[in-house]
C-alpha cells in the first residue's frame, strides 16, 4: 500500500543544493528516509532556517505513525523555478518532477550551504509555525 505525498507532500517540498549529488538524486534519497520512517533524518534535511522555527519534537509527533510505500521512484526532469515559501521568502528551487509507481509529481528542492534541503508546503509551514501539525 503507498501513502503518496498527501500527508508528505506536507512534509516535503524538498529544498537543497549543491555538491555532486543532483536535486532529483537528494528528492529520492529523502523519500527513501520517509519510506523507511526515518523522521529524523528527515528533519535533519529541512531547511535551517524552518529548523529555528519547526521544533524538531513537533515535527516527528505530527509524522508519527505515517508511512508511504512506493515500488519504484524515477527522476523525469529537474529545473529551475522560483517560489515563494513561508518564512524563507522567494527562493529560487529546483523543480524535480519524479514517477512514483505510475503517479507524477513536483516537489522542490532548495540549494542551501549545507547541500540539498527540503520544505513542508507552504500551508504546513503556517501550520508548524503555529504549533501544530498540518
Amino acid at each position: 500500500m503507498r501513502v503518496l505525498l498527501t500527508g508528505t507532500a506536507a512534509l516535503i517540498i524538498a529544498c537543497g543544493g549543491g555538491g555532486a549529488e543532483s536535486a532529483g538524486g537528494a528528492l529520492v534519497r529523502q523519500l527513501g528516509f520517509a519510506e523507511r520512517g526515518q523522521w529524523g533524518k528527515l528533519y535533519d534535511e529541512l531547511h535551517p532556517e524552518l529548523q529555528e522555527v519547526i521544533p524538531r519534537t513537533l515535527y516527528l509527533s505530527c509524522v508519527d505513525g505515517t508511512s508511504i510505500s512506493f515500488d519504484d521512484i524515477r527522476v523525469v526532469e529537474e529545473y529551475e523555478e522560483p517560489a515563494e515559501l513561508p518564512i524563507l521568502g522567494a527562493v529560487e528551487t529546483t523543480a524535480v518532477t519524479v514517477q512514483i509507481d505510475g503517479d507524477r509529481e513536483t516537489f522542490h528542492q532548495i540549494a542551501s550551504d549545507v547541500g540539498w534541503r527540503w520544505a513542508p508546503t507552504p500551508d504546513a509551514i503556517v501550520a508548524y509555525a503555529d504549533g501544530e501539525c498540518p
